[in-house]
């Protein structure tokens, strides 16, 4: 694909003037994903070439671009934001400013970075619009703005001079400023299993509004926020403890039929009594945790015993938001 880069500037006459300088071209079936640590990145080999009819006719003839800066911005098109800087970031390797002296085009190494957390909204919200629309194609948008110095001696590089006598810089954009990327399903799933995508992904425990009648669920909640501040202190039996305070503000007593009240009529009762269980499964370590039988001997809680109770009762408490949101 091919992206246009628009010139804003003053011509001869006062008014503002609109023309092609440069362009970006890259194959979107090249694109590749890397992770390190929670940063995922997107990379791929690009190409730069001036546009030869504006720089062979004034004001722009005997120069060549210069390219002082570049940014870019590569985000989900679903939950649209690219106007507001949310998405991945272009970090370039090269070193600037960049000429394109000649018609011969330059090869530039995209990297555009974000968090994984933000890579597999992308995903879900894929997923989503797959569901709804089967035939709907994957995309990407993607824009670029920069600045660059029309040098040497050029008609609109002699009437942009500051007054310092420095030439003056003149705003570029990709047109549209957003383009639409699409890369074909079978990529996009060669790029995520590359990441080891879905075995390795971010779980985070939703942020719920208020609802009537779920106060039991938001008391399960911030025992399980807690738990998380206790394992990340390496105080691993308290987290259980409060893994099982969590469960006791959902199943404890008087409360047996929570799943019933809350769950079974958002979800059916088959799967309101599977997430029953899945709780309840969970207390035989958070009993062990809470009481030390003195005759027999202790069970000790780890941090992947722990690891696995917070996992899983956030898994569960994640779908429970999910389905009465």
């Amino acid at each position: 694909m091919d992206i246009l880069f628009d010139a804003r500037y003053n011509d001869l006459y006062g008014s503002v003037s609109q023309t092609p300088l440069f362009s970006i071209s890259f194959d979107p079936e090249a694109m590749a994903l890397q992770c390190i640590g929670d940063m995922a990145v997107f990379t791929v080999q690009a190409f730069l070439k001036r546009d030869e009819t504006t720089w062979s006719r004034p004001p722009f003839k005997d120069s060549y671009p210069i390219i002082l800066a570049l940014h870019g911005l590569l985000y989900g098109q679903a939950f649209y934001r690219g106007n507001q800087g949310i998405g991945a970031h272009l970090v370039l390797a090269e070193n600037f400013p960049l000429s394109l002296r000649n018609g011969q085009s330059q090869l530039l190494n995209l990297a555009f970075h974000c968090s994984r957390s933000y890579l597999q909204c992308i995903e879900e919200q894929r997923a989503e619009n797959q569901s709804a629309n089967p035939q709907s194609p994957f995309t990407l948008g993607i824009s670029f703005r920069g600045t660059i110095s029309p040098l040497p001696g050029s008609l609109v590089a002699t009437q942009s001079k500051a007054p310092n006598s420095q030439p003056v810089s003149i705003p570029v954009q990709s047109r549209n400023d957003g383009e639409t990327v699409r890369i074909s399903r079978s990529h996009w799933a060669d790029m995520l299993s590359s990441i080891g995508y879905p075995q390795r992904r971010s779980i985070e425990l939703p942020v719920l509004k208020p609802q009537e009648g779920a106060e039991e669920l938001f008391a399960a909640i911030e025992q399980v926020n807690t738990a998380n501040t206790l394992f990340a202190q390496d105080r691993y039996r308290e987290a259980v403890q409060r893994c099982r305070q969590a469960r006791d503000a959902l199943l404890g007593v008087n409360k047996k039929t929570w799943w019933q009240t809350y769950l079974a009529p958002r979800i059916g009762s088959e799967k309101a009594l599977m997430i029953d269980e899945g709780i309840k499964a969970l207390n035989h370590m958070g009993h062990e945790s809470s009481h030390v039988d003195p005759n027999a001997p202790p069970v000790e809680i780890d941090r992947e015993t722990a690891s696995y109770i917070i996992g899983t009762l956030t898994l569960i408490l994640d779908y429970i938001g999910r389905k009465i949101r």
